[in-house]
C-alpha cells in the first residue's frame, strides 16, 4: 500500500520580510511610541507622497477605511448611487452602504477583468454620484475614457488601487487620476505592513474634512 501523499499548501501570498523590517519594528517597540503618531508615520507618508507625485496622503488602518472616508465626504443622500464592478472585494460595496449610498454593480471586461465602461454608460442615472474603478491585479481600465465620462456627467471617481501601488497608467501612478485613490498594505498585497492603507487626496478641497473624520 502506497503511503498517503503529504499535503503541501501553496500560500496565497508570501510577504518578503527582511532583517531591515524586523529591526525597524524592534526600534519602534523599544521607543514606546507604538501608536499612530507622526514619528512612526512620517517616513511612510513621505515615501508615499513621493510616489504619488506630491499629492496629499492620509494613512489609514485599512484600504476599506480609505474608501469609506472618500465616500463620506461626498455626503451621499438616500438613493444616491455609486457604480462599481461586480468582480471585487465586499469592502467596496460595504463602504458605499456605510456612507448611505446604493451600490450599482456593472460587468467586467473579459480581457482585463476591469470595469466594463460600456456597461458603466448604461448604468449611469441622474442619481449617480461616483464611479469606483477597481484596478484589479494592478491593471486599470481605460482611465482616459472613464475620466472623460465622469467629467461630462459631474461624477466623482474613487480609485480602488488596493492592488496597484507601483503601477502606472500612461506614466501616471494609479491612485492619482480620480478625485481619490485608496491603497492597501494588507499582507496579500505587493507592499505590506500586515494591515494598513492610505487615501490619496487628489481633490484637496476635501482635505480638512477628511483629516477631521480620520481622527474621529
Amino acid at each position: 500500500m502506497m503511503p498517503l501523499m503529504q499535503r503541501h499548501f501553496i500560500p496565497n501570498s508570501a510577504p518578503w520580510i527582511t532583517q531591515k523590517e524586523i529591526d525597524a519594528v524592534t526600534t519602534c517597540l523599544e521607543s514606546g511610541a507604538i501608536g499612530s503618531n507622526e514619528r512612526n508615520l512620517e517616513p511612510a507618508k513621505l515615501a508615499l507622497k513621493q510616489w504619488v507625485r506630491g499629492n496629499e496622503v492620509l494613512l489609514t488602518p485599512s484600504c476599506t477605511l480609505a474608501l469609506e472616508l472618500a465616500l463620506f465626504v461626498l455626503h451621499l443622500k438616500p438613493g444616491d448611487e455609486v457604480i462599481l464592478p461586480s468582480f471585487t472585494f465586499v469592502s467596496c460595496s460595504n463602504a458605499i452602504l456605510k456612507a448611505g449610498g446604493t451600490p450599482v454593480f456593472v460587468d467586467i471586461e473579459e480581457r482585463t477583468l476591469n470595469i466594463d465602461l460600456d456597461d458603466v454608460r448604461r448604468k449611469i442615472t441622474p442619481k449617480t454620484r461616483a464611479i469606483m474603478p477597481v484596478h484589479y491585479a494592478g491593471i486599470s481600465c481605460d482611465m482616459d475614457v472613464l475620466l472623460d465620462l465622469a467629467k461630462e456627467r459631474n461624477i466623482a471617481v474613487i480609485e480602488d488601487a488596493a492592488h496597484a501601488i507601483g503601477a502606472k497608467y500612461k506614466g501616471r501612478p494609479l491612485g492619482t487620476l480620480g478625485q481619490f485613490g485608496a491603497f492597501s498594505f494588507h499582507d496579500t498585497k505587493n507592499c505590506v505592513c500586515g494591515e494598513g492603507g492610505a487615501l490619496v487626496v487628489n481633490d484637496t478641497s476635501h482635505l480638512q474634512e477628511l483629516e477631521c473624520m480620520r481622527t474621529r
